[in-house]
């Protein structure tokens, strides 16, 4: 599947990635602004990313924790996610995905 990918200064590239992969070992793996400190536990928020809202309905909600910790992220927004909690499928083929500014 594809994905297309707006890094932190805006150059957008696309990506192939498979379904079933962990959408931040995907970013990672292509050396993207993703710095996943935590390794994917979800208790850090630095694999921050914003989805298209297109691909965002298609992905279950976030959960209690996951809603917790981007709460707490100064550049949270409609439709943010932690890249490491989300599996992609062939629904998001051409998903469109914007790396959020590193927080401070």
């Amino acid at each position: 599947m594809e994905l297309i990918i707006t890094d932190r200064e805006g150059k957008t590239v696309r990506i192939e990635a498979e379904a079933g992969e962990n959408l931040m070992e995907v970013l990672t793996r292509h050396d993207l602004d993703v710095e996943a400190i935590c390794g994917g536990t979800a208790s850090c928020g630095t694999c921050h990313v914003y989805v298209d809202a297109e691909s965002d309905a298609k992905i279950p909600p976030n959960d209690f924790f996951s809603e917790e910790l981007l709460a707490s992220l100064e550049h949270r927004r409609a439709h943010s996610r932690l890249s490491c909690q989300l599996v992609l499928e062939e629904c998001l083929h051409k998903m469109r995905i914007t790396i959020a500014p590193a927080e401070m």
